[in-house]
């Protein structure tokens, strides 16, 4: 139960039971003293009742009506009092005010400040608890983060830096074919450091809701051709396969986007999935056009296959070694729903090994007339 669900809850208990008007009242940084519920329903207090609940919080006594601190207010007012001091203050407007409350009255009145105090008091400690929880999510994800940074920023910067000095120092000395994989290393390098920065960039723009993709009739077949493309060039050694379904019927999206994702797809394929290399299949199954990226290497375990597409969640490769930022499928998660597309895994992919993601998006019934 929520901290507003106790205050109303008591509010109606006290008029219920002694057939009192009530009002609690919360401290906050901006308003100071403030209404938190009432009932019967009250928008702000009158002259000196406010000045009576301040008393009431502030020196831990009753005051207003029937006390010795401004006894002509109409309102009663009782610190709420748990172990951390007092939380709140209730004042309490008799229906008959000239007559005291009767022992019953009082006791009921007590038990029901005593019982809310001590439910706000455990509302505030799961709260804080919850709040400790995301500080040390936070926490995790941050060091993370400079964990991930200062490996995957300082290796390519480690290669580039070695391979500039040594062409600056042996200059001419070093043979043509030397001298062209430095150059090629360099390259290479500063590609992959590209690459990472531009992960982040994504990253941080799928979760401050910045992204706002394409809504154009996409040519799937040709977005898989380049995206292939891209990856044979980015890793040579491996292979890379293409299976499209002909006719295959577009879809409404960004063409720039989806490239992207099927580029991070491939790219974890080929870490992850060993020498097999990879295929991607595209289909289409009623009224969506199914893309699948499907590697043959050791596979992931069922308890994993929605951990994979978390923040920084790294496996490990095929030889057993880190590799990887871990943000690759976070992204492509983010970019496919952003397109208004659903992304899973599934593992095994073939008997006992390999990892396929599935990627689905709605078909358009009518691309020269726009969107169904």
């Amino acid at each position: 139960m929520s901290e507003d669900d106790i205050l109303w809850a008591m509010t109606t208990q006290v008029q219920k039971a002694m057939n009192a008007s009530s009002v609690v009242l919360l401290t906050t940084r901006e308003d100071g003293l403030v209404i938190a519920a009432s009932w019967p329903p009250l928008d702000q207090l009158e002259a000196g009742e406010d000045g009576a609940a301040r008393w009431a919080l502030e020196k831990g006594e009753a005051s207003g009506l029937r006390t010795g601190t401004l006894p002509s207010v109409r309102f009663q007012f009782r610190p709420l009092t748990t172990p951390r001091g007092v939380v709140a203050v209730c004042g309490v407007e008799p229906k008959r005010p000239d007559e005291p409350f009767t022992g019953q009255e009082e006791r009921m009145l007590t038990a029901l400040l005593e019982q809310t105090a001590i439910a706000m008091d455990r509302s505030r400690l799961v709260g804080d608890s919850i709040k400790a929880a995301a500080l040390e999510e936070n926490e995790r994800l941050r060091t993370t983060l400079l964990a991930s940074l200062s490996h995957d920023l300082r290796t390519p910067l480690a290669s580039i830096t070695a391979a500039i000095t040594s062409l600056r120092s042996l200059g001419e000395k070093l043979p043509p074919d030397d001298r062209l994989d430095l150059m090629a290393s360099i390259e290479e390098e500063a590609t992959r450091l590209g690459g990472f920065i531009a992960n982040l960039l994504d990253m941080s723009r799928i979760e401050a809701g910045g992204l706002t993709p394409r809504r154009d009739a996409v040519d799937v077949a040709a977005v898989i051709r380049l995206a292939v493309e891209r990856i044979r060039k980015t890793c040579p050694d491996q292979k890379t396969g293409i299976s499209v379904a002909p006719d295959l019927p577009p879809i409404r999206g960004d063409a720039s986007l989806l490239g992207q994702v099927l580029f991070n797809l491939l790219d974890n394929a080929h870490k992850y999935g060993g020498p097999g290399g990879a295929i991607v299949h595209a289909r289409r199954e009623g009224a969506e056009v199914v893309i699948t990226v499907t590697d043959e290497g050791p596979g992931v375990k069922p308890a994993d296959l929605e951990r994979i597409f978390e923040k920084f969640y790294r496996g490990g490769r095929s030889d057993g070694r880190k590799a990887g930022t871990g943000l690759g499928l976070s992204i492509s998660r983010g970019l496919v729903q952003a397109m208004g597309g659903r992304i899973v895994a599934q593992s095994p992919a073939v008997p006992r090994r390999g990892m396929r993601i599935v990627m689905c998006f709605p078909t358009i019934a009518n691309p020269s007339g726009g969107a169904p």
